[in-house]
């Protein structure tokens, strides 16, 4: 990266070529200027020069000071192109005298007044976007405009614009306009963006036959008829608008895409024949007759064209009414669901009062009067589960919301070393309508009413929150135990269901016949798997073996699509690039592993919760894959990946591969054990941009997926808490915190973002785009309350990338790395002393722990920072490679240099006199040390709970483990920075400037 004070050679570099090759073009764009140099000004030749901030690129610390000497750039008479954007420009009087400009370039500029520009007659493209302009009056007479942008301005009025004939492209998205009048007579214009205007009506588009693009997302239109004869267009927005009808499209035969988002929309079938259609978006539709799920859009950018397609042509081959309705049964763990569910699908249920409580999701069949089915979906009711339970909750359905006295009269309860949060009523009726869909039928339960006398009246919920329902709510008590109201209950979801099936809502949703005879098959392949032994089922299906049974089913035109249907129907599981691309059959099988982490009768629980939240693949097969090979593994952390569960926190090269450190969000300690690492990491007196979204009901999903989405890009260069994380990013320069805020007792919360230093306003924004589309993720809508700043000069919204990183030091920091001294090596100290009194003589400080590390202060944070210091000295010795909190500092080193290939040359070693590591032996005998150790505490272990060892003991175990699998790696990688030479000599050679 060129250093900023260095620009000004830059650009006189540059201004010298064009003065030698005079080719008519002078490009400066993202070089800092404190003024333009007078031998700018002397190439009066140009006819294009660019100025100010590249597209795509974003230097914090520059600036583009060009307005005291912006008067001098009239001289350049001949320029055709000039580009401005992001500079200090205050006005634009000196176009006068460019009355040749083509071109100009005013983006991010703070210009109020386009007066001057009424002169560039031969104008053609202008951008004046994200400035302060509202009057476009000096535009009228430009008649040679081409391509005009005014986003995010104060304009209003377009009637200037009337007149410019030769207009083509127009973006007027983020103002204040409400009447598009004025463009009537444009019939040159191809391209029109309103995005987020006051726009309500298109008649006035009716005669722009060359338009191709437009988009007008976020407004009040709701009649598409104006835009039946555009028979050009291509592309068309419509998102989050009133539109109802898309009848007005079905002649628009050059269509390409369109964007229906949000919308009452009811019939897409016109869409399906238009021949040039590729992208179709339809998140947030309800189609009469189209199952709900796994045909059109599950989230904003997924295209359903190719699903919506393919369901029809099967229909074509034969069509069925599908008979299932979907059942989510919801509630607080212990409150009943299993045993409801159990009830609902096994006529010869037999309630167990031991039953353990569900992991993740289970899917059952069960009947309901008329032929219907229930597909019941039994949700665990922990809330680490609620955030990934929230991605299934958006389509319409039968929402049962279950409680029962005893889970509604405690906070939580505790298991062992674990405490798990149980929420009250009002909490589950608030998810079901926050994240549940508009067409949802919900019904609340209470169970365990075993005697009359058990049943609460009224629920303990107000009667507001149950309000405006589609279908008015039900409160119901039954026992599953004594079998009291279950008909009732019968009764109530069979009268939902055909509610819900009603043509005015759902409708009765068709399907392919072949589709039918395939979800019988693999229904009935699962229910052959039951009647085996565990370890004969059938777990996976192969891609061609899928394919198979398509054939075999008949009327099935494209297995992909088919396949992401019954994934939504919850029939199997598959996940695109998972599990090796195979179809899970049983879903089971696979849930329960992905969710083994939070089993309450693991060990993992408490021993990733004792390492900060942070474990591998070795520590799960231990603890709870014991009956997987490696290969089940991987695929059972990769879907892990992809849930949301965890994420890659360190990744390293050793031996047979790649070795993945990963940390799971809900388990990581909370924020008061990081406090010593937070007030390092985040000046609590410095001056901070803050910003909050405000949700009414806020789970930890949504954290959980923040942590994620920012723990994949920062690693280990970032601090993380339960509900929180603190870092740097190196491409804005700044400090960032993100952290959820939800009150004692509640569930409305905020997130909470900051920075400070740098360019904090701009990666603040750009921190709230990811929280926009973390919340989209898990299916939350936040307030923004005063939005997040956008229009920050210097920062161009989604082209400037996250690149969290390590925090630039003030100052190079050097480390030794040593093994105390005892009676018998007395050397190891005075070597070390040596060292840093040489340093210190130059005027360098070692740090070491002896002298940095105060009472109480954490020798492990010590040891993480040795690990990236600019400098390491390293003393070896057997002692040092044999000591845990040795290893661990070269550890960390070794999995620095993994990362960073330069990284070893900043590692000096020195091998105490009569040791050796120059050999693989020697190599093999610390791996053997290492082994034995593992070994022999395995065996101590092993008939007792890995528990006995406590936090402490199984932190050195698994240290243990990673230092026997890879020191034979670390050492070879360290020994040819050993060299052969005196005392005397290695210290001249290491200190040397």
């Amino acid at each position: 990266m060129r250093n900023h004070g260095n620009d000004m050679e830059e650009v006189l570099r540059r201004i010298r070529a064009e003065a030698e090759a005079q080719t008519g073009a002078l490009d400066l764009q993202g070089l800092s200027l404190e003024g333009l140099p007078d031998e700018l000004f002397k190439l009066t030749w140009l006819r294009e020069l660019r100025l100010g901030q590249k597209v795509g690129e974003h230097r914090f610390g520059l600036h583009f000071k060009v307005n005291n000497d912006a008067a001098k750039l009239a001289r350049l008479r001949e320029l055709r192109i000039l580009e401005l954007g992001h500079s200090d420009l205050q006005n634009v009087n000196f176009v006068r005298g460019l009355s040749k400009l083509q071109e100009l370039n005013l983006q991010w500029v703070q210009v109020r007044d386009l007066s001057p520009l009424s002169a560039l007659t031969y104008l053609q493209v202008l951008d004046c976007s994200r400035m302060g302009v509202s009057d476009l009056r000096p535009l009228s007479g430009l008649t040679q405009l081409q391509v005009l942008d005014c986003r995010y301005t104060n304009v209003s009025n377009l009637k200037p614009l009337s007149g410019l004939t030769q207009l083509q492209v127009l973006n007027c998205s983020l103002t204040d306009v409400r009447d598009l009048s004025p463009l009537r007579a444009l019939t040159q214009l191809q391209v029109l963006g309103c995005i987020e205007t006051s726009v309500s009506d298109l008649s006035p588009l009716i005669g722009l036959t060359q338009l191709q693009y437009l988009d007008f997302n976020v407004t009040e239109v709701s009649d598409l008829s104006a835009l039946a004869g555009l028979t050009q267009l291509q592309h068309l927005g419509c998102s989050h608008t009133k539109v109802s009808d898309l009848s007005a499209l079905a002649e628009l035969t050059q269509l390409q895409y369109l964007d229906c988002s949000s919308t009452d929309v009811s019939d897409l079938r016109i869409l399906v024949q238009l021949p040039a259609l590729k992208e179709l978006y339809a998140e947030g539709v309800t189609i009469p007759g189209i199952p709900a799920s796994g045909v059109l859009s599950a989230k904003y950018d997924d295209n359903c064209l190719p699903r919506l397609r393919a369901h029809y042509a099967d229909l074509a081959a034969g069509a069925v009414q599908d008979s299932r309705v979907k059942l989510l049964i919801l509630g607080n763990g212990g409150a009943g669901k299993t045993q409801i569910a159990g009830s609902l699908c096994r006529a010869d249920f037999i309630l167990n009062p031991a039953w353990d409580s569900t992991h993740g999701i289970q899917v059952e069949m069960a009947d309901l009067p008329d032929g219907l089915k229930l597909s019941v979906w039994d949700f665990g009711g922990q809330d680490i589960y609620h955030g990934a339970h929230a991605l299934f909750l958006n389509s319409p359905s039968l929402m049962l919301l279950v409680w029962a006295a005893d889970t509604e009269a405690r906070s939580g309860v505790r298991e062992g070393a674990e405490w798990f949060r149980d929420y009250p009523l009002p909490y589950w009726v608030a998810l079901a309508r926050q994240q549940g869909h508009a067409a949802s039928a919900i019904t609340l339960v209470q169970n365990k009413c075993d005697q009359p006398a058990a049943e609460v009246r009224p629920f303990p919920v107000p009667a507001t929150a149950l309000e405006d329902l589609a279908f008015p709510a039900a409160s119901l008590h039954i026992s599953v135990k004594n079998r009291r109201g279950l008909a009732g209950l019968r009764e109530r979801l069979g009268e939902a269901a055909q509610w819900l099936r009603d043509p005015a809502r759902m409708g009765v949703p068709l399907i392919g016949a072949g589709r039918d005879r395939l979800r019988q098959r693999l229904e009935g392949m699962q229910a052959e798997n039951k009647q085996v032994p565990a370890e004969q089922r059938r777990r996976l299906l192969s891609r061609t073996e899928f394919h198979a049974l398509c054939a075999e089913a008949g009327g099935i035109t494209e297995p992909e699509h088919v396949l992401t249907w019954l994934d939504a129907e919850g029939v199997v599981l598959y996940r695109p690039g998972l599990f090796d691309d195979q179809v899970v059959l049983d879903q089971g099988w696979a849930l329960e592993a992905i969710y083994a982490i939070f089993d309450r009768k693991s060990q993992a629980l408490t021993a990733i919760r004792r390492q900060d939240g942070r474990f591998d693949r070795d520590l799960l097969g231990r603890l709870v894959w014991q009956g997987f090979d490696g290969d089940e593994q991987k695929l059972f952390l990769s879907m892990m990946q992809s849930c949301g569960i965890c994420f890659v926190h360190r990744r390293w090269w050793g031996a047979g591969g790649w070795y993945e450190e990963f940390i799971a969000p809900d388990l990581l300690p909370d924020r008061q054990a990081m406090a010593a690492r937070l007030e390092a990491r985040w000046d609590g007196e410095a001056a901070a941009a803050e910003w909050r979204m405000d949700y009414p009901l806020l789970h930890g999903g949504l954290i959980r997926t923040i942590l994620c989405m920012i723990g994949e890009l920062a690693g280990p260069d970032a601090v993380y808490w339960q509900g929180g994380v603190c870092g740097y990013d190196t491409n804005y320069q700044s400090r960032f915190w993100i952290e959820q805020v939800i009150p004692a007792g509640g569930w409305a919360g905020h997130i909470h973002l900051r920075t400070q230093r740098g360019d904090a306003e701009g990666l603040l924004a750009r921190l709230g785009e990811l929280v926009e589309v973390a919340q989209a993720k898990v299916g939350l809508r936040g307030d923004a309350g005063p939005k997040v700043p956008r229009q920050r000069e210097g920062t161009r919204m989604g082209e400037v990338a996250l690149q969290p990183g390590p925090e630039p030091a003030t100052g190079e920091t050097w480390y030794v790395s040593y093994a105390w001294a005892d009676k018998d090596t007395p050397q190891r100290e005075q070597d070390v002393d040596r060292l840093c009194e040489a340093a210190k003589a130059q005027g360098r400080t070692i740090l070491r722990d002896k002298n940095v590390l105060r009472p109480g202060d954490s020798i492990s944070d010590f040891m993480r920072r040795l690990g990236k210091g600019d400098r390491v000295f390293v003393m070896l010795s057997d002692k040092y490679l044999k000591s845990p909190n040795c290893m661990f500092e070269l550890f960390m080193l070794w999995q620095n240099c993994q990362r960073d290939g330069d990284f070893k040359d900043r590692v000096e070693l020195w091998v105490l006199k009569g040791f050796e590591i120059g050999q693989v032996e020697d190599w093999m005998d610390r791996a053997e040390y290492w082994l034995e150790r593992v070994e022999k505490l395995n065996a101590r272990v092993q008939n007792r709970s890995a528990t006995v060892l406590g936090e402490a003991g199984q932190r050195q175990l698994i240290l243990m483990e990673q230092f026997s699998r890879h020191v034979v790696d670390i050492l070879a990688l360290f020994a040819d920075r050993v060299r052969e030479t005196t005392w005397d000599e290695w210290l001249k050679h290491v200190l040397q400037p």
